[in-house]
């Protein structure tokens, strides 16, 4: 096996809008640098590509730019690459849900990351792999919480306490680690997965980071050396624990506690020599979510009322955006989606790939069927169609379950999703 990586900065200027949180204005500072990061990985016949931005994602079209110049740049196909992001609530937006789409800025991804792929490329050398996993139960949670009415409030709004039962699903606390090194022991790369919501900084802050999960990669590459790329994973009813900490002293505080994480699972098991590696892609039509008569006329009547001046908002979205969510994905007029899937084995390890928000039950049901012992989710990877919600968090109702473009697949997407992911697993065995 052999191996390379490379990161490259993709910082854009101030004054960028940032997506992931209602802003009134644009970005202006810079708190810390973003940076693509890419870890190149042969045995021979096989090679893969896999590629982690600190934006808070992609749709399918910009990542296929992307792609493209990769191609021309290394010869890679798109079969052989995988393009993520951290979800980072305060990069540039790169998807256009709450802030215009930043065009410009996007153009220049693809020369940029595909110079990275041929660094990364260039740059392999015999390596050697170590697959281990701890826990980091510290730095988030599962957000959506049900009262003893059984109404789901998010972990940021203004409940009750004592009317609070508990979170009305499971979290999942693993910290999945791949760490590569050449012959001397030097480290290649260090490939870290965990769940969560990148949205340390509030509505009411417009400065751009890379948020904790950067934060932990600087802390890894200055202590480990090499390239520490974080993907996130089944993040969709995952956040950072209710209103605390939303600071930049936040942002550390959590990149330290994610680090250490790391470096205890490092701890454990020594390196081995292996030729596993493998990458499945798979296609997978899946209908859109149902809609009735009334929520679109309810919707259309909210629109038509003049917006609410101030859009800063420390979580969550108000009714007229929920409302313009709904009339675009009807006005898509699409009965189905085609969503790309993935799968990639390195070692031990499997790594399903999502190209969205999906609920963290899913991820863990995914990792119980496994056939791999070594299983992560990558969230927000080849693409973005939003939320994915299991039919019961769709029942009960609250923050991303409701239909709309950020929520638009069937309800029973999980069942759909979760067999595709064993499948491609048994696949890559």
């Amino acid at each position: 096996m052999k191996s390379g990586a490379a990161k490259i900065d993709i910082t854009p200027k101030i004054g960028v809008w940032l997506d992931g949180i209602p802003r009134d204005k644009p970005s202006d500072s810079i708190l810390s640098p973003l940076y693509a990061r890419v870890v190149y990985i042969t045995n021979g016949v096989i090679e893969i590509a896999l590629i982690v931005c600190d934006l808070i994602g992609l749709i399918e079209k910009d990542v296929r730019n992307i792609k493209s110049a990769i191609f021309k740049e290394t010869g890679l196909k798109e079969e052989q690459v995988v393009i993520a992001s951290t979800h980072t609530h305060s990069g540039p937006s790169t998807l256009g849900i709450l802030a215009k789409k930043e065009e410009e800025y996007i153009k220049q991804l693809p020369v940029k990351i595909s110079k990275a792929v041929n660094e990364a490329k260039k740059k392999a050398v015999p390596c050697k792999i170590k697959v281990v996993y701890s826990y980091e139960p510290m730095i988030s949670e599962y957000r959506r919480l049900m009262d003893k009415n059984g109404k789901i409030w998010m972990n940021w709004e203004e409940f009750n306490r004592e009317d609070i039962i508990g979170p009305a699903g499971p979290y999942d606390p693993e910290v999945n680690v791949i760490s590569i090194a050449d012959f001397e022991d030097n480290i290649i790369s260090v490939i870290f997965n965990h769940t969560g919501h990148p949205n340390t900084l509030t509505g009411f802050d417009y400065a751009i980071t890379s948020d904790y999960p950067g934060e932990a990669c600087r802390i890894i590459e200055e202590k480990l050396g090499g390239t520490a790329l974080f993907f996130n994973g089944a993040q969709g009813s995952s956040d950072i624990p209710g209103y605390n900490d939303r600071n930049p002293q936040g942002i550390k505080k959590r990149g330290k506690i994610l680090s250490e994480s790391v470096f205890e699972a490092l701890n454990n098991e020594e390196y081995t020599f292996t030729d596993k590696l493998g990458i499945v892609k798979a296609k997978v039509r899946i209908a859109r979510r149902e809609v009735t008569k009334e929520q679109i006329a309810r919707a259309k009547d909210i629109l038509k009322k003049p917006k609410p001046n101030d859009k800063s908002l420390r979580d969550g979205v108000d009714e007229d955006i929920y409302a313009e969510w709904l009339i675009k994905m009807v006005d898509e007029g699409k009965t189905s989606y085609l969503v790309p899937f993935g799968g990639i084995r390195i070692g031990s390890a499997y790594i399903f790939t999502v190209p969205g928000e999906l609920f963290t039950e899913i991820g863990l049901k995914i990792k119980k069927y496994s056939p791999f012992n070594y299983t992560s989710i990558m969230g927000l990877a080849d693409g973005y169609v939003g939320y994915i919600p299991t039919e019961k968090a769709i029942n009960e109702g609250g923050y991303a379950t409701r239909p709309g473009q950020e929520s638009k697949l069937d309800k029973r997407a999980d069942e759909v999703i979760i067999k595709t992911a064993v499948k491609i697993a048994e696949e890559l065995l």
